[in-house]
């Protein structure tokens, strides 16, 4: 989760995990250990900002480089 984090506030962009119908900061530790997303569970990521499409890709390549 940290490096998630530390990814997210490398972005400008608002960027929002979804998972089981809730939504959190991707730049808020406590917001994001509230999902309780479980290992290898499908989620959402979200941005609006300037370089949104570019933290979503990044983002994405994180996590799948984890599993």
């Amino acid at each position: 989760v940290s490096k998630l984090i530390k990814k997210a506030m490398s972005f400008q962009s608002h960027i929002s995990i979804i998972y089981n119908g809730k939504k959190a900061d991707a730049k808020s530790l406590i917001n994001v250990l509230a999902l309780k997303v479980p290992n290898g569970a499908t989620i959402t990521i979200s941005a609006s900002g300037n370089d949104e499409t570019l933290a979503v890709d990044n983002l994405a390549t994180l996590l799948s480089s984890l599993e």
